[in-house]
């Protein structure tokens, strides 16, 4: 991850603490999964405070590689930053997104504690591991767009 050191050692500063900036939770997300796409789609009904800004990796491949993000690795496992900058991958991604939502704020606290984080996340990543391969196994996974293809 890309963030600054501190003037104390071991300190971390977050990008937001270094331009004091308020920044908005940012989810990035697979716009060519169906599945992730239902998900993503009810959580932006539910954002109707514009808490959250919604990043299709589809369209931005490369919206990660400043943290040392690849896009395949971003397509794997959710990505969230939250509003302090720092990046939550996995479950405590969910948990960052959910934090924001309405309706959802209690499943993040449920998640708060660190050995239920540390128990869902392992779930979710063996459940969830190599799943934008698997979806792209029969050779006809949309790659990501650029700003010189076609409107899809």
């Amino acid at each position: 991850m890309s963030n600054v050191i501190g003037s104390k050692p071991g300190r971390i500063l977050s990008r937001a603490r270094i331009s004091g900036t308020v920044m908005k939770t940012t989810m990035y997300y697979d716009g060519g999964c169906p599945v992730c796409m239902r998900g993503v789609a009810h959580w932006r009904r539910l954002d109707w405070a514009r808490r959250i800004e919604w990043v299709d990796l589809m369209d931005h491949p490369d919206a990660l590689a400043a943290d040392g993000v690849s896009f395949a690795a971003a397509m794997d496992v959710l990505h969230v930053r939250r509003r302090d900058g720092s990046l939550a991958v996995g479950v405590p991604g969910f948990a960052a997104l959910w934090s924001e939502l309405p309706g959802y704020r209690w499943l993040a606290r449920i998640l708060s504690p660190p050995w239920i984080m540390a128990l869902a996340d392992r779930f979710y990543r063996v459940t969830h591991r190599d799943r934008y391969l698997r979806r792209c196994n029969d050779g006809t996974c949309a790659m990501p767009r650029t700003s010189g293809d076609e409107a899809r």
